[in-house]
C-alpha cells in the first residue's frame, strides 16, 4: 500500500503493488471501520496505475498515478466508487509530491523545481508561484494554510521552508540530515 486515510466509518488503502516491476496496480480499498471488514475495491483503471498519494476533499478521493512509471495521471473518485482519470503528462511523478490546497491539488514530478496546479473546480492547469524547488515532502497546517515544504539531498543539512497561503516564505530553517550507523538509524 502506498497511504490511506479515514472519512467517517471508512478507512481507504491505496493499493500501487509499487515494489513488483511491471505488475503495478490502481486500487482503492475500502475497511468498514464498525466491524472491521474490507469492504470492496475500486478499481482505478488503465490510466491510473501505481497510485502514489491519496487526498480527500468535498466527498471525493483523488489519487496522483505514477502510470506504469510512463507518465502521470490524477484521478478522482466519488463515494460510491465512480473514477475518472485525467492524463497529466508522459513524464512520471515519481515519488514527487502532490497535496490539495483549497481548490487545487498541487503536484511535483520527482526531480522538477516547479508545482504543478491542476485546478478541482475548473479542470485547468498551471504552475504555482513562489514554490520553485524540489521538495521531499509537503504539508499544509489545517489552522492558517501556512504550507510546510522540506528539502532533502540525503547528504547534507535538509531544510524545511513554510510558505503563507500566496506561497510567501515566512521562514526556514535548517531539519538535519539522517546517518547510518551499523546498530540503528540516529537522526543528527
Amino acid at each position: 500500500t502506498e497511504n490511506i486515510l479515514i472519512n467517517e466509518d471508512k478507512l481507504y488503502v491505496l493499493i500501487n503493488n509499487a515494489y513488483e516491476w511491471g505488475n503495478y496496480q490502481g486500487i482503492i480499498g475500502q475497511v468498514d471501520l464498525t466491524t472491521l471488514t474490507y469492504e470492496s475495491e475500486i478499481d482505478l483503471g488503465p490510466d491510473a496505475k501505481n497510485p502514489i498519494n491519496l487526498m480527500f476533499k468535498d466527498d471525493i478521493l483523488y489519487t496522483l498515478n505514477n502510470k506504469n512509471w510512463d507518465g502521470t495521471s490524477i484521478s478522482h473518485v466519488t463515494l460510491d466508487g465512480v473514477s475518472t482519470t485525467i492524463v497529466l503528462s508522459d513524464v512520471s511523478a515519481g515519488c514527487g509530491v502532490s497535496i490539495i490546497r483549497d481548490e487545487k491539488l498541487n503536484y511535483q514530478i520527482s526531480g522538477d523545481t516547479e508545482m504543478g496546479i491542476f485546478d478541482l473546480g475548473t479542470g485547468s492547469f498551471g504552475v504555482e508561484e513562489n514554490l520553485n524547488m524540489n521538495y521531499y515532502s509537503v504539508s499544509e497546517n489545517p489552522i492558517n494554510g501556512n504550507l510546510f515544504a522540506a528539502t532533502a539531498d540525503f547528504v547534507t543539512n535538509s531544510q524545511v521552508y513554510i510558505y503563507d497561503s500566496n506561497n510567501t516564505e515566512i521562514t526556514n530553517f535548517t531539519s538535519g540530515v539522517t546517518s547510518v550507523t551499523t546498530d540503528s538509524f540516529t537522526a543528527t
